[in-house]
This record gives C-alpha cells, sequence and structure tokens, in this order.
C-alpha cells in the first residue's frame, strides 16, 4: 500500500478527535481566552488589529499566534459599529472540504506558510525550508456571518470618534480560560475582597469587645470565620490569576450562601444567576451587586456588654464607645448578684440605687432626686448570659434623664446600703432578638 496524503490528513483528524474527547470533561468551559494584544496605534487610527493571541476555540482548536496561528488584516471600524463585539473566527473542519489555501486571503482553515526548520539529529546539516499550514482566523463583527465557523469574541466596540479613534470596553468580559486574562473581572474579585476585608475588621472589633461565650458574640464569631476564609481566598485568586472564570463564580455564590444566614432577611440566599461562559459580564455584575448588599449590612448586635468599674462612695461607671448601644429597639438590663438573699436584691435594690448620666450623679444622690428608674424581670433575656442566683432589673428608658444619658460620657450608677460581695453587669440588648 502507497502511503499517500490522505493517510496523513486521517492520521491527524484522528488524534486530534481523541484528545478533544479525552480532555473535553475533564474541566467544565475548557474553551476560552488566554491573552489578548491589541494594536494600540491601529485603534487610533480606526482599525482592529490582533497583534498576539492565544485562546482554546469552542470546537478545542488551540489558536496560538506564538505557534500556529496567525490573524488575518486588520479591520476598519466605523460609527456604526459601536456596541458590537469583535470575533477571532476560524473555518470549521468539515468531511470533504479543502482545509488549505495558498494565501491568508483564502476563506480556509489553514493558509500555506513557509519556514526553515533544523535537523535535530545531526547539527551540522543546514536548515531547510518547508512548508507548513498556518491556521488562520480572521475578524468578524456582530451581526456578520459566523456560520460554519468557530469563533470567540475577544473585545468589545465602546466608542468611536469623530476622528475614527476607537475605545474598547473597559467592563467586557469574553469566555475565558483564566480569570487574570481580563483585567475587569480580577478588579471585581479585589472588589469583593476589600469588602470582605472592611468587614472582618469590624467583627473582629466587636468580638474583642464582648464574651465570646454569649450569643451575639458566637454568631460574630462564626461571621468572621467565614470572612476571613473568602477573603485569603480571593487574595489567592487575584494574585494567581489563574483560575477559571467558573471556579470563580462558584467561590462567588459560595460565599453568597454562606453570609446569607447572618445578612438576608430570610436567612436564605437569594435567587442567583445561572452561569453564562458567553456572557461573564453580566453574570459576575449580578453576583457582585447581590455581594455588596450582604456584605455591606450594618452589623447589629443582639446584646452588648458596657462594662462597669466600681469607684468610691459606692459609685460604679459604664463607659463605652459602640455608639450602637443607643440605637433604637434596644433595652438595657442591669444584673446584681450578692450575697443576700434574692427577695432583698429584687425589693431593695430599686429603692437604693441612683442611674444617671455621670455629669449629674451627684446631683442626684445629695438632692435626692430621683434618676432612671429600674424595675426587675421575671425572666433573664436570653440574649446574655444567664447567671446563677442573681436577680435582672430593666432600665426605664422612656425616663426624662435618659436623652442625656446617650450624649453623656459614662453610665453612673449609685447604690446605697450594705450588699456584700455585690456584682454588677450592664447589658444593651435587642428586643427583637
Amino acid at each position: 500500500m502507497f502511503l499517500r496524503p490522505q493517510h496523513l490528513q486521517q492520521h491527524d483528524r484522528w488524534v486530534e478527535t481523541t484528545l478533544e474527547q479525552r480532555v473535553q470533561d475533564l474541566e467544565p468551559y475548557s474553551w476560552g481566552l488566554r491573552s489578548v494584544e491589541i494594536d494600540t496605534d491601529a485603534l487610533a487610527v480606526g482599525q482592529f488589529q490582533v497583534t498576539a493571541i492565544e485562546a482554546v476555540l469552542p470546537d478545542g482548536t488551540v489558536f496560538s499566534t506564538a505557534r500556529n496561528g496567525l490573524v488575518a488584516k486588520a479591520r476598519q471600524i466605523t460609527v456604526d459599529d459601536q456596541g458590537k463585539k469583535v470575533f477571532l473566527a476560524l473555518p470549521l473542519r468539515s468531511a470533504g472540504q479543502i482545509e488549505l489555501g495558498d494565501s491568508e486571503t483564502d476563506l480556509r482553515r489553514y493558509s500555506r506558510r513557509a519556514t526553515n526548520v533544523r535537523n535535530t539529529n545531526e547539527a551540522d546539516k543546514p536548515e531547510a525550508s518547508i512548508g507548513v499550514g498556518a491556521l488562520t482566523g480572521r475578524l468578524l463583527l456582530e451581526g456578520e456571518n459566523l456560520d460554519e465557523t468557530a469563533h470567540l469574541p475577544i473585545a468589545e466596540i465602546d466608542t468611536v470618534s469623530t476622528q475614527g479613534e476607537i475605545k474598547l470596553s473597559d467592563t467586557f468580559i469574553p469566555p475565558l480560560l483564566t480569570a487574570g486574562a481580563n483585567a475587569h473581572l480580577i478588579s471585581q474579585v479585589d472588589q469583593v475582597r476589600s469588602l470582605l476585608r472592611k468587614r472582618g475588621e469590624m467583627l473582629a472589633s466587636n468580638t474583642s469587645g464582648q464574651g465570646e461565650s454569649t450569643r451575639s458574640g458566637i454568631v460574630d464569631l462564626m461571621a468572621l470565620s467565614v470572612t476571613n476564609h473568602y477573603e485569603v481566598l480571593f487574595g489567592h485568586i487575584a494574585a494567581s490569576g489563574r483560575h477559571a472564570p467558573e471556579q470563580v463564580y462558584r467561590d462567588f455564590i459560595g460565599l453568597i450562601g454562606a453570609f446569607a444566614a447572618f445578612g438576608a432577611d430570610n436567612r436564605r440566599p437569594p435567587e442567583l444567576p445561572a452561569y453564562d461562559h458567553l456572557d461573564l459580564r453580566l453574570t459576575f455584575q449580578k453576583l457582585v451587586t447581590i455581594l455588596e448588599g450582604l456584605l455591606s449590612f450594618v452589623v447589629e448586635q443582639n446584646a452588648i456588654s458596657i462594662p462597669l468599674s466600681k469607684r468610691d462612695y459606692g459609685v460604679w461607671l459604664g463607659e463605652t464607645t459602640n455608639k450602637m448601644v443607643y440605637s433604637e429597639g434596644r433595652s438595657f438590663v442591669l444584673i446584681a448578684h450578692a450575697n443576700v438573699s434574692l427577695e432583698v436584691l429584687r425589693t431593695q435594690m430599686p429603692i437604693q440605687i441612683k442611674v444617671g448620666p455621670v455629669e449629674k450623679i451627684r446631683e442626684l444622690v445629695n438632692l435626692q432626686l430621683p434618676g432612671v428608674a429600674i424595675k426587675p424581670l421575671s425572666v433573664a433575656p436570653r440574649q446574655i448570659p444567664y447567671v446563677q442566683n442573681a436577680v435582672y432589673f430593666e432600665l426605664d428608658v422612656e425616663n426624662e434623664l435618659w436623652p442625656q444619658m446617650q450624649s453623656s460620657a459614662a453610665f453612673a450608677l449609685h447604690l446605697s446600703g450594705d450588699y456584700p460581695g455585690l456584682g454588677l453587669e450592664l447589658w444593651a440588648v435587642h428586643k427583637g432578638q
């Protein structure tokens, strides 16, 4: 049997088809752009020209100007082309069709090219000129005939000035092999990471100022754990740039699902956009909008501890810089325990205590004026830790002194009477939790 060109062609087709079938299911969406360089000088005079590109086309063809591909002549762009996508298009391989053209102008999958090749087995032999087939891509605009081509959008025309200068869209995200191939996608990863960093700093500040055994403290620690996890993960994605966009999508929706438990009204994730490899801009735009809402909500602690310090003459002071203490819907609970009966605490303390702003506590005591009243609670609020052998009192926030409390430098409590082993705790509790 004589060896004919058809034998070699059939062998090439078999190898390429087998390889594509082997790898196509190893990774979803395993086609797209890896890198592209566009001639900026050509853009200034109204032409679109690719100087270098690496991509895998939807049919599995590996296209690289550095290896085996070339892009035909530049495209002239006019004002009528504003908003259109620019495609790299390559004729599909089809049985029985001629694939090799004699020049770049022939509408063939390959064009003939001469190249000098060295015999790597014999160093003293000169190079030989051989003919090879170079994959020949063409630039087509949105709306032009893309039938019978493997094509990939690589850019989007934003505006064309009256002088013909082309401005490309900064927000366009083509189908990608790696997230690092598109600056806008990486900027969105950085945007979410910045939100996570701010959220983490706020949560860390909250947890350092309250008992970790409280319900709100545990919730904040859980939210901080999720925040820290995704902050470092997105830092790695942005620095590496080698993750597939579908993997970035999975990490984004994972973050949405985790944070929905803390920030969403119903504690459930919202309806999410499906992954669209052909419209990554819209896909990630929707996800970032959802994440901005989840990560920008004001963390409202269910219970905030106001540390009390004992001073001379039966005075206790409570200082706080957390302005959320005075947010609407909070009650103030005083916990008291001492080496006396609970009944004594419950009945005598409301009579013998003066509560007011630190600036007025001396006046309240010396003139025997009423301060902010306290009344015993029948049940301990579930938002704060339970203390055995203690009585829980609620402060009267409707008292006329309360507005002054909100602007005061500190809470002040004065307690007369004898309460050996007295301990006091003051909490601001969210009523709705």
